[in-house]
Formats: C-alpha cells, sequence, structure tokens
C-alpha cells in the first residue's frame, strides 16, 4: 500500500517564467512489467537516455481530470 491510498488526488505543475500548467487527477502507482516497460520507452524518447532503473521502479500514472493554465 502507498501514502493517499489506491488512488490518490494529485496535482502536477509546470512553470517557466509567467507561465504555468497545472494537471490534477487520481493517481495510481504500478510495478506492471507492461506498463514499466512502456514507461521507460517513453522517457528514453523523451530524453535520449534511459532512466536509472532501482529496484524498486514504479510507474506512477495521473487519471487528468481538471487543467489549469497561464500563458502571459
Amino acid at each position: 500500500m502507498t501514502a493517499g491510498g489506491p488512488a490518490a488526488r494529485v496535482a502536477l505543475c509546470q512553470a517557466d517564467g509567467f507561465r504555468w500548467v497545472t494537471l490534477e487527477g487520481r493517481a495510481s502507482v504500478t510495478d506492471d512489467p507492461a506498463r514499466l516497460a512502456e514507461a521507460v520507452r517513453r522517457y528514453t524518447v523523451r530524453y535520449r537516455a534511459a532512466p536509472p532503473a532501482p529496484l524498486d521502479l514504479v510507474v506512477v500514472e495521473i487519471a487528468v481530470d481538471r487543467v489549469l493554465s497561464l500563458n502571459l
């Protein structure tokens, strides 16, 4: 069991000067091998290098239900 229960409400924020976006929703944590493989593939495409590979690697998935943003 992880903190916050099986589907905790979370917010993910990104800011760049006066621009920002916040994604809100329910998060879940999984160590399913297929989902881990897909997450590693996406990370590698995005950052052009594989992520660190600790033995307890997990994926945090967020079912986004609200988006807040400002783009000045």
